[in-house]
């Protein structure tokens, strides 16, 4: 049987606690009454603009990194604290980390057991399917009421978890204990904002059910109490962890075993719940982090029990095995900053935070912004949250990468409107933004040896110069070639542009570092990757994100000066990623190649990717080449969807015909072509080509024999590539 279970695990907490000496001492309690009655210290404490989604993302943006984005076909999100009785939590989540659209998503509400059933839905899924990936996430915030008994024990956080088959940190075993009763120990009608709770009750029926899972999961597995090195607990509150602990050994009759031996068994799970208290659905599988970071010995093959209780009441006791090298994958350094960072309340702060309301008649409301991590709800307005992605702290460098492109078919077409296909890929430019200490913007541009200071003021005369030349391009009163003066002009317009839209205190400067390993004017898209990725950094050092639309617009309006009239494809891909068929502005999300493909890069060409289009323009006049460019762009796309290698080189090679029909296809590159097709493979120009001169920039190569010797007679190299899929991010 495949192994599945969790590949990847994270958690987040709000920046703020309380101490719970604190809360005594305001309460008027003795502090032991919470530090060894509920063997807990202190209690997160979310400020008004954290809620469920925004932790969510937080923790999911940890395992999501390096994360081929599309291999995820589901979001499960758990949780008992929702915030909509119809729409789940989780769609803002899917939108917030960038998701495929191609991405089923769920909320599950089961009080704190949901989690649970979120992770054996998804074993079931990722065994019929084993090579898709899903998104678990558990997000909660505990309340009980101002001075409410239960008011000790609150908290919030979440966990993000990727499970997968083959995992890397625990694989889940099969067999389960299942427990269910009707009862009324927990609950929080639809009208009450905080959580209704028999305590007593409710602790009996929690030790109750544990007895009663441990022992069907006993006889469903076979398995003995030996047979478990760790056991995991649902963790309201630390102490009741420990008692339940202690009863599994009684129910077990191990009433002899030692009180230092029970403590090995929970001990190092419950050292993140004691700082940061009840976070319902998330306790459990926090208490598998804190387990695993807290524990310096290998644990590998070690077999772990777990006991999700969730009030009403559900309960399931089940197990994993950790996997060997599973400390390599850990976050332990990052969820220590977390904790550490936290800032202390005082009482009365903490009664704020708790007090704040937000509206409830679709009045308009801005949040005052606290310290969060990289996501917050900005703003309510007519009853719909509304959700930002904020950038680090602005005193801090950050850097945003954008994918590079190969266009398989179309190029030259889709200005006509024609269809085109492009994907994106493993080269890339990368953008820097940095704060410095004059009121200047300093470029220092990697690539074109270009370094130096503006003012705000010198750099919109310069927009404005660009724009104006721009539109006598339009007008026919010059070439493409006389908007742009210099090389370094299009990144000084593109961030002139975007630091308008965020509009930012002019007063602080910035430094604008680019590198790229997309060779220049060669038809890999380098100067729309230079661009989105420029956009992006920009954006997110300011932490204004614009809306996707706008940052389209603003990128495609720097483009524009550089190829006259840009058709898009370009941008699309650095964004996003992937391979995508594009017409007459649309994007549909094709399948990714899953052929040999290559790349030589036969030089820059003479001309600009601008000039090319201007001098074929002719040739698609008063004729049908766009829709012969269309048919042989729907016969690659077909290949693509049926992996059909022999169709798809066809394609590409038809493709060729007409590009050299178009002549943009210099006669040494035909030559280059014309031997890689006697070699029985396929070629193409992958951009604008040229006209003139014998470089025609970046040539696509599919084959499935070697060709290195080849293309080494011929003077070039020959290098594979790979497709991106996460389009322009923040690294």
């Amino acid at each position: 049987m495949i192994k599945v279970g969790i590949d990847n695990i994270a958690f987040y907490t709000p920046h703020y606690f309380l101490d719970l000496k604190t809360l005594a001492d305001g309460r008027g309690v003795d502090p032991d009454k919470f530090y060894v009655g509920l063997g807990q210290h202190k209690m997160a404490v979310p400020p008004p603009d954290e809620t469920i989604v925004t932790m969510a993302a937080n923790a999911a943006e940890k395992v999501l990194d390096g994360i081929d984005i599309k291999s995820i076909t589901t979001l499960l999100f758990a949780t008992e604290s929702g915030i909509d009785q119809s729409k789940a939590a989780g769609i803002f989540v899917h939108e917030l980390v960038g998701l495929s659209r191609q991405c089923r998503v769920v909320e599950l509400k089961q009080a704190c057991y949901s989690a649970t059933a979120g992770l054996k839905m998804a074993m079931a899924m990722i065994a019929m399917n084993p090579k898709q990936k899903i998104l678990l996430i558990a997000s909660d915030i505990a309340r009980y009421g101002l001075g409410s008994v239960g008011e000790s024990s609150q908290g919030g956080g979440a966990v993000a978890m990727l499970l997968s088959a083959n995992p890397r940190i625990i694989a889940i075993e099969p067999e389960s204990g299942l427990y269910t009763e009707d009862a009324m120990d927990f609950w929080r009608p639809n009208y009450r904002e905080e959580a209704l709770v028999e305590g007593k009750y409710s602790c009996d029926l929690y030790l109750k059910a544990l007895k009663e899972t441990w022992q069907d999961y006993q006889q469903n597995s076979g398995r003995t109490y030996p047979d478990h090195q760790h056991f995991l607990y649902h963790i309201p509150i630390p102490k009741l962890a420990e008692k339940a602990h202690q009863k599994l050994a009684q129910v077990n009759q191990l009433e002899r075993i030692s009180a230092e031996r029970l403590s090995h068994e929970t001990d190092a799970s419950l050292q993140y719940s004691r700082i940061i208290g009840n976070c319902y659905t998330a306790s459990l599988y926090l208490g598998l982090i804190s387990l695993l970071e807290n524990i310096p010995a290998d644990l590998s093959g070690q077999r772990v029990g777990f006991y999700s209780y969730g009030s009403g009441c559900v309960a399931e006791f089940f197990s994993g095995v950790i996997q060997p090298g599973y400390q390599q994958h850990l976050h332990k350094q990052t969820h220590q900053t977390i904790l550490n960072s936290r800032v202390e309340l005082s009482l009365a702060e903490y009664e704020a935070f708790y007090s704040y309301k937000t509206p409830t008649d679709g009045s308009t409301l801005h949040l005052p912004s606290h310290r969060t991590g990289q996501y917050r709800l900005a703003s309510m307005d007519q009853h719909k949250p509304i959700y930002q992605r904020l950038a680090r702290a602005s005193k801090e460098p950050i850097t945003a990468r954008a994918p590079g492109k190969l266009i398989i078919s179309g190029e030259h077409a889709v200005v006509h409107g024609a269809p085109a296909i492009a994907m994106a890929v493993t080269r890339y430019a990368e953008t820097t933004i940095n704060p410095n200490t004059n009121e200047s913007v300093l470029f220092e541009l990697m690539n074109i040896e270009h370094k130096g200071a503006y003012t705000l003021d010198k750099l919109r005369e310069l927009k404005h110069r660009l724009q104006d030349a721009h539109g006598k391009f339009l007008r026919g009163e010059r070439g493409i070639r006389d908007v742009l003066k210099k090389p370094f002009e299009l990144l000084h317009y593109t961030a002139t542009n975007m630091l308008d839209a965020v509009k930012p205190n002019a007063a602080q400067g910035i430094t604008v570092k680019t590198h790229s390993t997309i060779p220049i004017g060669c038809g890999m898209g380098s100067s729309a990757a230079a661009i989105v990725s420029t956009n992006f950094a920009i954006a997110h050092f300011y932490g204004n994100i614009l809306e996707s639309k706008k940052q389209f617009e603003l990128s495609l309006a720097a483009e524009n000066l550089q190829h006259g009239k840009s058709s898009g494809v370009d941008l699309h891909i650095a964004t996003h990623g992937g391979c995508l068929r594009f017409e007459n502005g649309h994007t549909i999300e094709r399948p990714i190649p899953n052929f040999p493909l290559y790349v030589i890069n036969t030089g820059r060409p003479d001309c600009t990717t601008g000039e090319c289009v201007s001098a074929v323009t002719h040739h698609f006049e008063n004729t049908d080449l766009a829709s012969q460019f269309e048919q042989i762009t729907n016969h690659i796309d077909e290949a693509l969807g049926k992996n059909d290698l022999p169709a798809f080189i066809q394609g590409i090679r038809d493709n060729h015909r007409l590009l050299c029909q178009i002549g943009v296809v210099p006669q040494k590159v035909q030559q280059l072509i014309n031997a890689i097709e006697t070699a029985g493979g396929a070629a193409k120009i992958c951009g604008g080509g040229s006209i003139r001169g014998d470089q025609g920039g970046i040539v696509l190569v599919v084959s499935t024999t070697d060709l290195q010797p080849l293309a080494h007679e011929l003077g070039y190299e020959l290098e594979r590539i790979e497709c991106d899929t996460r389009g322009v991010h923040v690294i």
